[in-house]
């Protein structure tokens, strides 16, 4: 045994932080393939099995054949006439909702009764009612002949039978129209391929027939009802114009183009006074310029430029005023001769002044007369009213009548040409329908699809496989991930641990551990720089219900590595039970019935198994850890190949002298439950998971 041995560990791996377990029963979404790929076969049987039953199926039933025909309807009907009895402007969704109308009158039960009457197909096998399963139909109907008899059949109204009928019929029917068309496909299957297509044409052709019948009956309506009002309007017609010819003869009304003199000589007057009153606007605005121009001594207006009076005085002042500023210039201002230039220029001055105003004067006397004329007209356009007034009494009441001649005259004409339209429209049909194609015998059968089936039911078989697998999985979830064992645990994760065959180690030969088992065992290690005399550090490998060998070889792995570092290891096998000739065990050492002697050294590790059980085995917490002190005189490290510590009590009352527990856990095979129990276990103990390793995949042979 080396006791001065040292391990020197990097200052990185000098504290590991835990966190505080909690168990969790998640599955993240990247472990679904996981739990499905694990259950694989299971789900592939399942899968082949839901394929099988469904080609079962498929040879076992009879085939249906399908038959398709297509139907293009147009929404806006022929414009044969310009006034159609049946509407033809477009919808706000462009005729679709119009188009899928349509549709439900193919089906409706006066086409397929036009279909079932034409094929007699109350009387086929396949479509007629069957019995007993339609005889409670027939019976409860009360309208059902008797055996022998016939039942008259009514236009639009079939027997309990032939209803019977079309409902089977109905279901066999299937009509849809693609988006964004206005094309229909009617389709049909029925066990004959002749048989479906002869139906299909059926329905295409009794619809067509009965399109073309709604639209003459709704024109012979249409055309009854005016032709009965149309006698009724001529009569009130007659009456409206005679009550006008009474009136003008008894009130003495002539009129002209319509127009009565007293209308004509008023709208003259109002023309005239109109144009009065922009003449005498026009003199105002005159007379307003001549009296700025004479207020401020210009000759701004049209009248004084156009004047030659003006422009004479105008260019006399201008020719006096150069010559007073050349004296000015040349003499100064007291010079004799300015006196008489300015004299001759205030004359000038005063003559443009009194021919401003005489210009003035003649716009006043102008803007007076066209008032004048104004007044005149106003006057007389107000003597018309009244007269007017007065005769309008009389007109008020004509118009009346009148209006009612042109109404009663509007209505009259519009009935008497909507009447001999419609009575045209009865005989055409104005319906914008046509088929595309018409059905043909179809040569493969299109129900039961065997191919398709089978692959749905594969994938069906797949995905319930699936789904129940994943159930499966939430009620005893595994862990599948590292985070995910992290969450479950609140341990730190060490790395990834080989559990396979190891090489066998010979006695004395150096090196040989794994790389993975040292530097875990240097992480848990690195709580201690060295290790100095005392209690021999103890390490606890626990793992699941189905993880014994991993932690059986994870302990072994922990070993070899410490047996690298110079350490000796006393390796303990707890899943090992002692036989009656077996060395003494744990237990045996924990309660002194024997002394434990290490090996020379060199050596492997000392391995020990769990011991004889007692039953007072329960409370030897204290009893391990004297023991532990004292094997610490002999041995560096304990390492305890341990296992579910939830259901082993014994181990739980050692657990208390134990200096780290690590958790051996499986991807994808250890439950989540056995981790949290491992840490719940510790917890109850005042402990806590140290480290968890993740054993390494099984590789196939």
């Amino acid at each position: 045994m080396v006791r001065d041995s040292t391990i020197r560990l990097p200052d990185t791996n000098a504290e590991i932080g835990l966190a505080a377990p909690r168990a969790t029963d998640e599955v993240a979404i990247a472990d679904i393939w996981r739990i499905v790929w694990r259950r694989r076969w299971g789900i592939l049987a399942a899968a082949l099995a839901c394929s099988g039953l469904a080609i079962a199926y498929s040879l076992l039933t009879p085939p249906l054949y399908a038959a398709t025909g297509q139907l293009l309807i147009d929404p806006r009907d022929r414009a044969v006439v310009a006034n159609d009895v049946n509407p033809t402007a477009l919808s706000p969704d462009g005729g679709v909702a119009q188009v899928e109308s349509q549709s439900k009158v193919l089906e409706s039960s006066g086409v397929l009764l036009r279909v079932v009457r034409k094929l007699g197909l109350a009387d086929d096998p396949e479509f007629g009612p069957d019995r007993p399963r339609d005889l409670f139909l027939l019976r409860g109907s009360g309208d059902a002949a008797p055996e022998g008899t016939t039942q008259p059949a009514e236009p639009g109204i079939g027997s309990a039978r032939e209803m019977a009928t079309i409902e089977k019929l109905r279901k066999r029917l299937t009509i849809k129209r693609a988006e964004k068309v206005l094309v229909i496909d009617v389709g049909m299957t029925a066990r004959a391929p002749d048989k479906a297509a002869a139906i299909v044409n059926a329905i295409l052709a009794a619809y067509l027939d009965d399109q073309a019948a709604a639209k003459a009956d709704a024109a012979e309506r249409v055309s009854k009802a005016l032709s009965e009002r149309l006698d009724d309007q001529r009569r009130k017609l007659r009456a409206a114009e005679d009550a006008v010819e009474s009136y003008k003869a008894l009130h003495d009304i002539l009129e002209a183009n319509n127009l009565s003199v007293s209308d004509e000589r008023l709208a003259a007057v109002s023309a005239q006074l109109t144009s009065a009153r922009a003449q005498t606007a026009l003199m105002r605005t005159r007379l307003d310029q001549a009296s700025a121009d004479l207020a401020a001594g210009e000759g701004a207006t049209a009248d004084a430029v156009r004047s030659t009076t003006i422009g004479d005085l105008r260019n006399q002042e201008a020719a006096l005023l150069l010559k007073v500023s050349d004296l000015q210039r040349s003499y100064g201002a007291r010079y004799p001769g300015l006196r008489n230039l300015q004299s001759q220029l205030s004359e000038v001055r005063r003559l443009l002044a009194d021919e401003l105003a005489r210009l003035r004067k003649v716009a006043e006397r102008n803007y007076q007369g066209a008032l004048a004329y104004e007044t005149s007209l106003a006057e007389r356009l107000d003597s018309l009213k009244r007269d007017k007034a007065e005769g309008d009494r009389d007109q008020v009441e004509l118009r009346e009548l009148e209006r009612e001649v042109e109404a009663s005259r509007t209505v009259y004409s519009s009935y008497l040409l909507r009447a001999q339209e419609t009575r045209e429209q009865a005989g055409i049909d104005t319906s914008n329908v046509r088929v595309i194609s018409w059905a043909a015998a179809p040569t493969k059968k299109s129900w039961p699809p065997t191919p398709i089936l089978a692959l749905v039911a594969f994938g069906g078989g797949l995905g319930l496989a699936a789904s129940g697998a994943l159930v499966a999985e939430s009620l005893s979830p595994r862990i599948f991930s590292r985070p995910q064992l992290l969450r479950v645990t609140g341990a730190p994760d060490l790395g990834t641990i080989p559990t396979g065959r190891r090489r066998r180690r010979r006695k004395g030969a150096p090196g040989g551990s794994d790389p993975a088992a040292a530097a875990a065992l240097r992480s848990l290690l690195a709580e201690k720089s060295s290790l100095e005399d005392g209690p021999v550090r103890a390490i606890a490998v626990l793992c699941g219900r189905d993880g014994a060998g991993d932690a059986h070889a994870a302990s072994h792995r922990l070993a070899e590595a410490a047996l690298d570092y110079g350490l000796a290891v006393l390796l303990v096998e707890w899943g090992r039970p002692a036989e009656a000739r077996d060395p003494p065990g744990l237990l045996d050492f924990i309660r002194g019935e024997a002394r434990l002697v290490a090996e020379a050294p060199g050596a492997g590790p000392t391995v020990i198994s769990r011991g004889r059980t007692r039953t007072g085995d329960l409370g030897l917490g204290a009893a391990a850890q004297r023991f532990l002190a004292e094997a610490g005189r002999r041995f560096d490290i304990l390492i305890l190949d341990g296992g579910l510590l939830a259901e082993d009590s014994r181990l739980l009352s050692i657990m208390p002298a134990i200096d780290d527990a690590v958790l051996v856990a499986r991807l994808g095979q250890t439950k989540q439950a056995d981790a949290a129990a491992n840490a719940e276990a510790l917890a109850r103990l005042g402990k806590r998971l140290t480290a968890t390793l993740v054993a390494e995949p099984r590789r196939a042979a």
